[in-house]
């Protein structure tokens, strides 16, 4: 039986909240009249030695000086007057008293992974450089205030933070912008602000010289999930392990669709790495980082035409079902994967032989018996695959002889193509 609503209960909080950005309101509309009176110089000075990632034409990004607002070095200089005013000492009293903004005063906030600390001058401060970002000459306006608030207060609330995890696809080629697989993994183009993230982490589409990241295109693997918002250091040991596995647990997703990639057409596609981040504040602005290896993702070539996507969305599902319904499928995707990732070719074979043993082999009995083992898989290969280069018996030859190769190379011999 559902429980009545207290009205009274209800009256408080909407006065709570009200009161909140009442003061907000009240102390950023002083502290951005101090701010304009302070500013007289021009609000776009560069600042040299500081250098960041930009759009340099439609293909291509180059490391630029920063360009920095006067009013945000300008905050720095004025904290001590805007924290004398009688507006900011009436703001901070009322975050202090709201119930769902005092309990992360003065703490950390974040999740088990990641979290950062929340004090009222990193709240101005957000606040503050938001509203004059949204202003003509650091005029306030109720409305870029209402927006900026809104968007603070809704993240200070939430229970939960949602994240992103992007592994791009660089030299990838697609004629849609998203290519949706599941409700929470799609194959999408990366905006400048995500382009400008990877770059920033070193998951670059080539060696970087001269401050120069040629991208024609840029198109990731995008994961979309979240965590549960904790307040406070955590020493829960259970905890963390969880949020380990969990972040094994998406990286095994994203790795899943680059196989499902390589299984569904030819082609060489890798990722550098990936990253994962927030969009909520406090969190965002931080980004966690996983480098794979970046030099076999400098050399893909692998395209996706129209008949591709909707293919590969078909594939993916079936895939997506075969790999949770078998363990022998999934253990040869998996090593069929592994395949594309290596740098040696034998190393590259083992796992491709590793692969065919998972679909040919899986309730073979005695491992030790390998030639009985070797003759089992290669006819079952020749009987049931295909090779537009190989008969069937010239097919049964190649695969004893890559059995054997792939024996001797596991074993520390050297391998005999005869």
């Amino acid at each position: 039986m559902s429980s009545k609503i207290d009205k009274r209960e209800v009256v408080l909080v909407l006065e709570s909240n009200t009161k909140l950005k009442d003061a907000t309101r009240a102390y950023i509309r002083e502290a951005m009249n101090l701010l304009r009176q302070s500013c007289s110089e021009p609000p776009l000075p560069v600042l040299r030695g500081i250098r960041g990632w930009a759009r340099n034409s439609e293909t291509s990004f180059m490391l630029c000086d920063r360009q920095e607002t006067n009013f945000a070095i300008r905050l720095f200089e004025l904290q001590g007057r805007l924290h004398a005013l009688p507006e900011y000492r009436e703001f901070v009293q009322a975050l202090r008293e709201d119930e769902d903004m005092s309990p992360p005063l003065g703490t950390v906030v974040g999740t088990v992974s990641s979290a950062t600390g929340v004090y009222p001058d990193w709240i101005e401060n957000f606040l503050l450089v938001g509203v004059a970002e949204r202003s003509q000459e650091l005029g306030f306006d109720d409305s870029s205030f209402d927006e900026v608030f809104a968007r603070w207060e809704a993240d200070m609330r939430r229970k939960d933070f949602d994240f992103v995890m992007i592994a791009p696809l660089w030299g990838v080629t697609a004629p849609v912008a998203n290519i949706g697989l599941s409700p929470t993994i799609e194959i999408a183009s990366l905006s400048d602000t995500e382009i400008i993230r990877c770059l920033d982490a070193g998951l670059a589409p080539s060696p970087l010289f001269g401050g120069f990241a040629h991208i024609p295109s840029a198109l990731a693997i995008v994961l979309r999930n979240r965590s549960p918002k904790r307040i406070g250091l955590s020493t829960d040991a259970n905890a963390l392990e969880n949020a380990v596995r969990a972040q094994e647990q998406w990286g095994e997703e994203l790795q899943s669709v680059l196989r499902a990639m390589r299984l569904f057409k030819p082609g060489r596609v890798n990722i550098p790495g990936y990253i994962r981040f927030y969009d909520q504040w406090p969190l965002q602005g931080g980004t966690q980082i996983h480098h794979a290896d970046i030099a076999m993702a400098y050399r893909n070539n692998y395209e996706l035409t129209e008949r591709d996507v909707l293919d590969l969305q078909d594939f993916w599902s079936e895939l997506d079902r075969c790999d949770k319904s078998r363990k022998f499928v999934a253990a040869a995707i998996r090593r069929f994967g592994y395949a594309g990732e290596r740098r040696r070719h034998d190393d590259r074979l083992v796992d491709l032989m590793i692969a065919a043993e998972s679909l040919f082999l899986s309730e073979a009995g005695d491992p030790s018996d390998r030639g009985e083992l070797t003759y089992r898989m290669a006819l079952r290969v020749a009987f049931f695959t295909k090779a537009q280069d190989f008969r069937r018996h010239e097919l049964f030859d190649q695969i004893k002889r890559a059995y054997r190769v792939r024996s001797a190379i596991v074993h520390g011999g050297e391998p005999r193509l005869q």
